[in-house]
């Protein structure tokens, strides 16, 4: 019988590369599936709406709150299609799940940071009505709190500074 012993290095570099395996295969998963379908169902839905969208946040009539107020009104109608709905609920049950695996230290910080910080960020500050939506409706601020801190790198929320 033979044993292997690790030194400390090598069970430390042994678990870093089990957590960036991990994490690749988050990227995966998000690249092969339903995810990227669904990020596409969510870019679609705003080049549809283009048009109107830019009307609104050009409209120099509007005050700051005016404006926020109808973007939020805008955002929350779009989400009245249940295929739109189906599809954020989808990526930001993704990105739960990752971020939980990353605060849980079973996958790389830096590498689902690089991967998905940009898009994820997108998503966060243009779809946040319905985020806001969903805290108050679920009475829950905390919802969805985890990917918003991590891809966003913020403790105190901006997302949901519209009355709701």
């Amino acid at each position: 019988m033979c044993v292997a012993v690790l030194t400390p290095l090598e069970y430390l570099d042994a678990k870093q590369r089990d957590r960036a395996e991990r994490t690749l295969q988050y990227v995966e998963r998000y690249g092969d599936g339903e995810y990227a379908k669904s990020a596409l169902i969510l870019d679609e839905a705003i080049d549809v709406h283009y048009a109107e969208l830019q009307k609104l946040l050009t409209n120099p009539e509007l005050t700051t709150a005016e404006l926020e107020q109808q973007y939020h009104e805008f955002i929350l109608q779009l989400f009245k299609n249940a295929e739109l709905r189906t599809a954020i609920n989808q990526l930001l049950r993704f990105h739960e799940e990752l971020v939980q695996c990353v605060v849980n230290e079973l996958c790389d910080k830096e590498i689902a940071s690089s991967f998905f910080s940009n898009s994820t960020g997108d998503l966060l500050r243009t779809y946040y009505p319905f985020i806001c939506e969903r805290r108050s409706r679920w009475k829950d601020p905390s919802a969805y709190k985890v990917i918003e801190k991590f891809y966003l790198e913020q403790s105190d929320s901006e997302l949901c500074k519209v009355a709701i």
